[in-house]
């Protein structure tokens, strides 16, 4: 009988659906939908990777509304390259990469957009959202790509140099 009766609450136990589930912190973050700017800039980051930039971040500046590819790079005292062409050559070779012209500072494809700009796009079609085409959107964001390298002494930790310039263009600003 004892038997019977253990065999019965096992079989129960087995068959009966768990109660288990998200608590509220996990439903909040299932609820919370990826932005295509999300998604955009979580690719480029993956693309940026991928290519070898390996102190690369991108972010989005709320405050300056500008899509952020920013490098890090941590020296010591015995640093010897010139920090000025080190910062140059940084914002060249990702301007390079997006497939923009370094002597005009325009895109280089045929669709006027920077190579960036295809990470934020739909796939397979495009969508017109508050009265924007996708393309005309595309464009307009490749506006707000800001590629800036920063570098730090980590003995002194010190600001040796920063520079930065939006991703169409030639210009590149200074910082000590």
């Amino acid at each position: 009988m004892r038997g019977i009766a253990v065999l019965t609450a096992l079989g129960v136990t087995i068959t009966s659906p768990a109660l288990a589930g998200p608590d509220a912190i996990g439903n909040r973050f299932l609820n919370d939908t990826p932005s295509m700017l999300d998604f955009g800039m979580f690719k480029l980051g993956l693309d940026l990777k991928e290519r070898g930039f390996m102190g690369m971040a991108v972010w989005y500046d709320w405050d300056r509304n500008r899509i952020l590819v920013r490098e890090l790079v941590l020296v010591s005292n015995e640093w010897a390259e010139d920090p000025k062409a080190h910062c140059q050559s940084s914002i060249r070779n990702v301007r390079q990469h997006a497939l923009v012209n370094l002597v005009t500072g325009s895109p280089l494809q045929e669709s006027g957009m920077s190579g960036f700009a295809r990470h934020f796009a739909h796939v397979g079609f495009s969508r017109t959202i508050g009265g924007m085409e996708e393309e005309a959107a595309l464009k307009a964001l490749d506006k707000m790509f800001l590629v800036r390298s920063e570098i730090y002494n980590y003995q002194t930790n010190r600001q040796v140099l920063a520079c930065e310039g939006p991703l169409l263009g030639t210009q590149i600003s200074y910082e000590e």
